[in-house]
């Protein structure tokens, strides 16, 4: 199954688009809109786990699944973000239906201090920097 994720600055022309037209044409049709489109194939029972940086201007995440019966499929979800909060979204892709899992929110603020007591002990990084705190995980789950 593929699957894509899309970093929306606004959902207007997202909306109203077909599954063909999004999933096969996003860069044309969103691109006033679109600001990160990635894609993923995913197996049986594969599990993903993919961490994301929420670029400035980013508003939505929308998560796409190609289902073979497309028409009788819910193959969207779609969640706000916002700049003051570090999320973490996990997706069941189902027979024929794009789930959202868990959901979970926490404040920046403690998002960076825990970033920065990690990367002081590992010595892994020299500093943070917003773009680089603000991220979207998403760990998608095949059935």
């Amino acid at each position: 199954m593929r699957v894509k994720v899309l970093h929306l600055s606004s959902r207007a022309t997202f909306d109203n688009l077909t599954f063909d037209e999004v999933f096969y044409n996003a860069k044309n049709l969103l691109s006033d809109e679109l600001i990160l489109e990635k894609t993923y194939t995913l197996q049986p029972k594969q599990k993903i786990k993919a961490k994301l940086p929420v670029d400035k201007g980013t508003e939505f995440v929308a998560v796409l699944a190609a289902y073979r019966n497309i028409d009788e499929a819910r193959w969207r979800q779609v969640v706000q973000v916002s700049d003051k909060y570090y999320y973490s979204h996990w997706y069941q892709f189902g027979s024929a239906e794009v789930a959202t899992v868990k959901r979970n929110r926490r404040n920046l603020a403690n998002k960076e201090l825990f970033d920065r007591s990690v990367e002081t002990t590992s010595a892994v990084k020299s500093d943070i920097s917003a773009a680089e705190s603000r991220v979207q995980s998403v760990e998608a789950l095949m059935q």
